[in-house]
C-alpha cells in the first residue's frame, strides 16, 4: 500500500531507496490525492446517478472513470512541479498548475455541498419552476388575449345567423303602420254604421276597408320581401367573416397550444442540475448561515485538493532536501553517464570510420596490383 501511495505523489523510487525517511512524506502526499479522486468518484456518482436520473451501475463506472482523471491529474501536478534557479521561476512555473487544481476542486466540491443541501436546494428547485411556469402561462395568456375576444365575435355571428327575427321591417316601416291605422279605422268605422242602421254608409266603407286591406297585405309581402333580401345579403357577408373569422381562431388556438406544451416540456421534467444550481444560488443570497456552510465546505475541499501542489510548492522555495540532493545527484549521474556513452559512441564511430577508409585502400592497392599483373600476362600471351 505504501508503494503505491508513493506512486500517486509521483516521486522516484530509484531515489527513495537511498533516502527511506523521504518515504513517509511522499507516501502522505499521495494519500491527499487518493483522498481527492475518492472525493471525485463519489461527487461524479451522484451527480450522474442523481442529476442525469442514469442507473446506478453506468454512473459507478463514469464515477470510476472520473476518479481515475482526477487521480492522474493530480499526479501530474505533482511530478511536474519542480525546483527552478531561482525562487520567482519557480512561483511561476507552479501558478498555473496550483490554478488548474483549484478548479478541479470546485469541480468536485459543487456536487458534494448540492448533496449537503439536498432538500432545501430541491424544495426551492421545484418552487421556481413552478413561478417559472405561472409566469410563462401568464405571458402566453397576454401574448394571445385576442383569442377569447375572437370567440365573442363568433359567437355573436352565430346567434345572429341562427336567430329568427322576421317581421321587423313591418314595425319599423311608418308607411306600414299608417296603412294599417288606415284599415282598422275603416274597420271600425263600417262596423259602427252598421250598428246605428246605415247600412249604404257601412257597405261602403267595408269596400274602402278591404281595397285598404289589398294595400296593406301588398305593402306588407313588398317590406317582408326587401327585408328577406337584406337579410340574405347579410347573412352571406356574416357567413364569410365567419369563415375567415373560423380560420384566424384555429390558427391562433395551434400556435397556442404548441406555445403550451413547448413551455410544459420546459418547465414541468423533472429538477436537472442547472435548476439545482440555480435554487442553490438563490438559498445562499437569501440565507446568511448556508452561504457560510457552502463557503466552508468549497474551501475544505479546495485546500485538500490543493494542498498538494501548494506543499510541492513550498518545499521547493525552502533549503534543498534529502530527496532533492539525491535526485540532483542521480540525474547529474545520469547525465554524465550519457555524456560519456555519446563520446564512447563518437569514438567508436570514428575507429570505425579509419578502419573501413583502411580496408577501402588496402583493397585498392590490391586490385590495382592484380590489374597490372593479368595486363602483363595477357601481353605476354599475345606476344
Amino acid at each position: 500500500m505504501s508503494r503505491f501511495f508513493v506512486w500517486l505523489s509521483g516521486a522516484d523510487p530509484d531515489v527513495l531507496k537511498h533516502c527511506e525517511r523521504e518515504r513517509r512524506r511522499f507516501a502522505a502526499m499521495g494519500g491527499t490525492v487518493l483522498t481527492t479522486s475518492v472525493l471525485a468518484f463519489l461527487a461524479a456518482t451522484f451527480t450522474v446517478h442523481e442529476f442525469l436520473y442514469l442507473p446506478l451501475g453506468f454512473a459507478l463506472l463514469a464515477g470510476v472513470g472520473w476518479g481515475v482523471a482526477i487521480m492522474n491529474l493530480d499526479r501530474w501536478l505533482l511530478t511536474s512541479i519542480r525546483r527552478q534557479r531561482t525562487a520567482i521561476r519557480t512561483v511561476g512555473m507552479a501558478l498555473p498548475r496550483i490554478a488548474l487544481a483549484l478548479v478541479v476542486g470546485f469541480v468536485i466540491a459543487e456536487p458534494i455541498v448540492l448533496h449537503v443541501f439536498e432538500n432545501e436546494v430541491h424544495a426551492q428547485a421545484v418552487e421556481d419552476k413552478q413561478a417559472a411556469f405561472a409566469d410563462g402561462t401568464s405571458r402566453l395568456n397576454r401574448e394571445y388575449a385576442q383569442i377569447p375576444q375572437l370567440e365573442a365575435r363568433r359567437d355573436a355571428l352565430l346567434a345572429d345567423l341562427t336567430t329568427v327575427d322576421t317581421g321587423t321591417a313591418l314595425t319599423t316601416s311608418k308607411a306600414y303602420e299608417d296603412a294599417v291605422s288606415t284599415l282598422d279605422e275603416l274597420e271600425s268605422r263600417a262596423a259602427r254604421s252598421g250598428v246605428r242602421g246605415r247600412e249604404d254608409v257601412a257597405r261602403g266603407l267595408r269596400h274602402r276597408a278591404q281595397v285598404q286591406r289589398r294595400r296593406v297585405q301588398d305593402l306588407e309581402r313588398r317590406l317582408l320581401s326587401r327585408e328577406q333580401r337584406a337579410t340574405e345579403v347579410r347573412h352571406g357577408a356574416q357567413r364569410a367573416q365567419l369563415r375567415n373569422l373560423s380560420a384566424d381562431l384555429r390558427k391562433l388556438k395551434a400556435e397556442r397550444a404548441t406555445a403550451r406544451a413547448k413551455l410544459k416540456r420546459e418547465y414541468r421534467h423533472r429538477v436537472g442540475l442547472l435548476d439545482r444550481v440555480e435554487a442553490l444560488g438563490k438559498l445562499t443570497s437569501e440565507h446568511p448561515a448556508m452561504l457560510l456552510w457552502r463557503l466552508m465546505l468549497l474551501l475544505f475541499i479546495l485546500c485538500l485538493d490543493s494542498l498538494p501542489a501548494i506543499a510541492k510548492v513550498l518545499m521547493s522555495l525552502g533549503e534543498l532536501s534529502l530527496y532533492e540532493r539525491i535526485q540532483e545527484g542521480l540525474e547529474a549521474a545520469d547525465a554524465a553517464a550519457v555524456e560519456k556513452h555519446s563520446e564512447a559512441y563518437v569514438k567508436a564511430s570514428e575507429i570505425s570510420a579509419s578502419l573501413i577508409v583502411k580496408e577501402a585502400e588496402e583493397r585498392k592497392a590490391y586490385l590495382e596490383t592484380e590489374q597490372t599483373s593479368l595486363l602483363k600476362k595477357a601481353a605476354r600471351i599475345m606476344r
